[in-house]
């Protein structure tokens, strides 16, 4: 697939090892992606501003609803925009 076509890279393996491989690649991506865990053993790293939270924020908007007017429910980092 296409670099450009790519919308979330998911890594996997035990906690400790992701810790160090979010170091790096906060390191190398800096400000460019989004990078979280959406579970102990789960990486994300997505475009930034890519998250929940906006896609929420599209939604609503072309459902004609607010943001008050729904309900979020989230249990994990990746769900913190949306949750905010």
């Amino acid at each position: 697939m296409p670099a450009h076509q790519v919308t979330k890279t998911c890594f996997v393996d035990d906690h400790q090892s992701l810790c160090q491989l979010k170091t790096q690649l906060d390191a190398a991506l800096g400000e460019q992606a989004s990078i979280c865990f959406s579970a102990a053993d789960f990486l994300e790293v997505l475009p930034k501003n890519c998250n929940k939270g906006n896609a929420l924020a599209r939604l609503c908007e072309g459902l004609s609803l607010t943001l008050a007017e729904c309900m979020a429910f989230g249990d994990a980092m990746n769900d913190r925009e949306m949750l905010a």
